[in-house]
């Protein structure tokens, strides 16, 4: 049957079954029996378009006034060195909007003041092997050197915007000398900046580390902070996996199970999954292990989240934002140790039965669901979880029952 723009192919049983593609659907199945009851499925889709080059360590802001991503600086691929470009990403396009601002640096702490309308940016690591302090702020037009005091010369620190009281908040990272027998100090301390000036907040918390994973959850009105490279002064370094939230006052440690040690993950908070996202990261060091799992921290439990749509790569230094105006998850770049992407990728809550992860339930999906077509008590396995929908451990024609109802048609 056709199905007229703006409408919904429904499929219909005139009798006591019909036949697609070799299933035979029942009329007395139930419409709908999706254990969680909620219908939708977290999925990556790639939506990669022309734009900055491959990179990884960049920053990654969203600017939720202007409703943009912007993208600065990083490391690239082809010649090694850190890059002083400024891009903006609306959703379907990449922008270049600026070539003059910052130094060219990798790995700089940033977020965006949604009070003040700017995005703010501090140190890095420059092409001469340094790091640096320097504070700046982007406000969709052009960058202004706002400070040069405050936190240390360091970088691969984090900053996450605490909107409750009105203030970035930066945690840790690394200062070193460059170059071959470098020095190095990694740092554990806390400071927040007001858009005017920049405080330390002399507290206990986490140990010193470098390559963490921080993100605000609005909700819970917390700082999330995980992993990292670091450990105890005098005791040694090592890739990490703890978790603690800082709550505008003191950090507190949540010691539970989740995503194995690592460092470079990247961490956005997104209201449309509640809860704070983690993808990637890489563990150990000459012989590394990148990752291309997705978790969810909802303020008391790590989960791994299965998407749907195409695996990620294996990647580190890669970079999330929660994209309000799409209701979804924007990640660029990121390394695997010998490439760097270049890949602009979107994870959003898609319906279950879209196996593609592109919005849509079409024949695509419908090819997808009958190649897993296993029948009652045949587990099924990646990258089959499309056609699981009632989360039985199966698929089979109660499966099929909720995917009819969900198919849009070619």
């Amino acid at each position: 049957m056709t199905n007229p723009a703006g409408s919904r192919t429904v499929f219909m049983i005139p009798s006591a079954a019909f036949v697609v593609a070799g299933l035979t659907v029942f009329s007395s199945l139930p419409t709908d029996v999706r254990a969680d009851g909620s219908g939708t499925c977290p999925g990556w889709l790639d939506v990669s378009t022309v734009g900055p080059s491959p990179r990884s360590n960049m920053i990654l802001a969203y600017d939720g006034t202007r409703d943009v991503v912007v993208l600065f600086g990083g490391v690239e691929a082809s010649s090694g060195q850190k890059v002083g470009d400024t891009w903006e990403y609306d959703g379907s396009t990449w922008t270049l909007r600026a070539t003059t601002g910052p130094t060219a640096r990798q790995d700089s702490a940033a977020a965006f003041d949604a009070v003040r309308g700017v995005v703010v940016l501090h140190g890095g690591h420059d092409n001469n092997d340094a790091a640096l302090g320097d504070t700046w702020e982007w406000d969709g037009t052009a960058w202004a050197q706002v400070a040069t005091s405050g936190p240390t010369d360091r970088w691969s620190a984090r900053m996450v915007y605490d909107g409750i009281r009105q203030e970035c908040v930066l945690f840790g990272g690394i200062w070193d000398t460059g170059g071959s027998g470098e020095e190095e100090w990694l740092y554990n301390d806390t400071w927040v900046w007001d858009g005017t000036s920049w405080q330390q907040r002399v507290v206990e918390g986490p140990c010193a580390r470098r390559s963490h994973g921080m993100a605000f959850d609005d909700t819970r009105q917390v700082a999330v902070l995980f992993g990292g490279y670091g450990g105890e002064f005098g005791q040694g370094f090592e890739n990490l996996g703890d978790t603690w939230e800082w709550d505008g006052t003191q950090w507190l440690e949540r010691t539970v199970a989740g995503p194995s040690e690592r460092r470079h993950m990247t961490m956005a908070y997104s209201t449309d999954f509640g809860g704070t996202l983690l993808v990637g990261g890489v563990y150990g060091w000459p012989d590394a292990t990148y990752f291309n799992d997705t978790w969810m921290w909802d303020g008391m439990q790590w989960s791994q989240l299965q998407p749907l749509g195409d695996p990620l790569p294996a990647l580190a230094g890669a970079r999330l934002v929660s994209h309000n105006l799409l209701n979804a998850g924007t990640l660029y770049g990121g390394s695997n140790g010998e490439d760097q992407f270049d890949d602009t990728w979107r994870l959003w809550a898609v319906s279950c039965s879209d196996c593609d992860a592109n919005g849509y339930v079409d024949l695509t999906d419908l090819s997808t669901f009958v190649a897993c077509f296993e029948g009652p008590e045949n587990p099924v396995g990646d990258p089959c979880a499309c056609a699981d929908l009632d989360v039985d451990g199966d698929s089979d024609l109660a499966d099929f029952a909720v995917f009819q109802m969900d198919f849009d048609g070619p």
